[in-house]
């Protein structure tokens, strides 16, 4: 794990962005599932989305689905905290209950993919950046095969999008290996509550 490298100005006793990300199929939902159960008093952001509902997922709890009319209606309207197009689908956090949670002294949770985290880097650089990656590339291509949404080509872009995505990882504060889920959660929230205690 790397130190941690943002002004120390913004950390006593404020409540902080926490932005968890990596690459597709690392694991990002079970861990962020996980986090939800045990932490009732963090605020987990929910992301709105152009792409089809996975069988297992909820709308309102994983994510919010949108049609691209109505993403580009709250997008220019200026409502996305953070918005990307990833896997030609597009992908934004709304605004509000990000600002809301923050201002009642919640820690915020947020998922994003690593093009997503870039751009939260820049607009809110003493927020708390914690990368997830796989224990090895073809754990990661076992773990996408499994999940059976993906196409064998969507598969391989997927994969080697993920190599490029892990060279990415120094411009977090912290990196994570999902080898194990309940290690994992162990692990980030002694993270969170070390950071957010300083």
């Amino acid at each position: 794990m790397k130190s941690l490298n943002t002004n120390s100005s913004a950390r006593g006793g404020v409540p902080r962005l926490i932005v968890i990300s990596g690459p597709s199929g690392v694991g990002k939902d079970s861990v962020i599932n996980s986090l939800r159960s045990l932490h009732s008093d963090w605020h987990f952001a929910i992301t709105a989305t152009t792409r089809n509902k996975r069988s297992t997922e909820v709308e309102g709890v994983d994510y919010y689905f949108m049609t691209d009319q109505e993403f580009m209606d709250t997008l220019g309207g200026g409502g996305f905290f953070e918005y990307a197009q990833v896997y030609d689908n597009w992908y934004g956090v709304p605004k509000i209950p990000i600002e809301d949670s923050l201002s009642k002294g919640k820690n915020v949770i947020l998922k994003v993919d690593v093009q997503g985290a870039k751009t939260i880097r820049k607009l809110v650089p003493e927020g708390l950046f914690i990368f997830l990656i796989p224990p090895s590339i073809e754990e990661l291509r076992n773990r996408l095969h499994t999940r059976s949404s993906e196409s064998t080509e969507e598969l391989q872009l997927r994969l080697l999008r993920a190599a490029d995505e892990i060279k990415d990882s120094d411009i977090f504060d912290y990196v994570v290996t999902n080898d194990d889920l309940q290690d994992v959660v162990k692990n980030i929230t002694s993270i969170i509550d070390k950071e957010t205690s300083l």
